[in-house]
């Protein structure tokens, strides 16, 4: 599958950075792949939070570098 922009919810926004939910059935493989998020991009900024509730397993990515969007599993 491929990410889906309406399953991105924000949860709080604080000190510069914007805490993410986003839920969906797909895999952690899938959803940990360079460029998943890409598409979302503009929304995102170094330093974000994204709580990710994949189908098989829940964890949490920092945004490390907006343009080319790369998480960091924190």
């Amino acid at each position: 599958m491929a990410f889906d922009p309406s399953d991105l919810t924000v949860l709080a926004y604080a000190d510069g950075y914007t805490l993410w939910h986003y839920l969906t059935d797909d895999p952690s493989a899938e959803t940990t792949k360079p460029g998943y998020f890409e598409s979302a991009r503009e929304v995102f900024r170094n330093n974000d939070r994204i709580e990710v509730f994949a189908s098989d397993e829940t964890y949490d990515a920092v945004v490390t570098t907006v343009g080319r969007i790369r998480l960091r599993r924190s």
